[in-house]
């Protein structure tokens, strides 16, 4: 028998099995942190010029265009990758400090799916809903890394005293890019503070956690 929406009993949902494959890697990858590093300092990325940066990046490697479009088109999606007009779509609800994040985590599906599908490979999924989930997730991760690198970032929260205001103003980071990467710290040799997040929507429901 199935429950109503198509669950079998005593399974996983696809949210579920990606948080526990994500909890059983301590929400730390140490291939795709080395991989945004590599990557970042090929780029000579900077605070000041990452958003030009990344979008040349997606015009020249992959004649991909970033273009604003306002939120009714967009239907509510923060970004949407058209290939068929070769255009990255960003909602113009998006927040400015959340743009190079998002061009960062396209960048990172089309340049770097070979690390991803490694990843996702290694957890196992038993549905394709559950890997494609985990793959953006992971996509996510490594914009994360890429914008926001290890090693500086854990110095600057170290110094901050974990002020988040300030490692968003350091980083150029959104509030929510800033918590998560605070959960993302777990190098053995080199490991931050155990943090978890959780995100809550103004019904109460969990949308999205990361244990410590």
């Amino acid at each position: 028998a199935q429950l109503e929406g198509g669950e079998r009993p005593g399974r996983l949902n696809d949210t579920e099995a990606v948080r526990n494959a994500i909890d059983q890697r301590h929400n730390h990858f140490p291939e795709l942190e080395a991989a945004a590093e590599r990557f970042g300092s090929d780029l000579k990325l900077t605070l000041d010029n990452r958003l030009a940066v990344l979008e040349e990046r997606l015009k020249t490697e992959h004649a991909i265009i970033v273009r604003t479009f306002e939120d009714a088109v967009m239907g509510g999606a923060r970004q949407r990758m058209d290939f068929h007009t070769r255009r990255l779509m960003l909602s113009d609800r998006l927040p400015p400090r959340a743009r190079p994040m998002q061009l960062a985590t396209a960048i990172a599906l089309l340049e770097f799916a070979d690390p991803l599908d490694a990843q996702v490979d290694e957890a196992g999924f038993n549905t394709k809903a559950e890997a494609a989930l985990y793959r953006m997730g992971l996509a996510r991760y490594f914009a994360g890394a890429l914008l926001a690198p290890y090693e500086a970032f854990l110095s600057a929260a170290e110094k901050q005293k974990y002020d988040i205001e300030a490692l968003q103003r350091r980083f150029g980071l959104s509030f929510e890019a800033t918590c998560h990467r605070l959960t993302t710290l777990h190098r053995p040799d080199r490991s931050g503070i155990p943090l978890f997040m959780v995100r809550i929507d103004p019904a109460g429901n969990v949308s999205k956690r990361f244990g410590s």
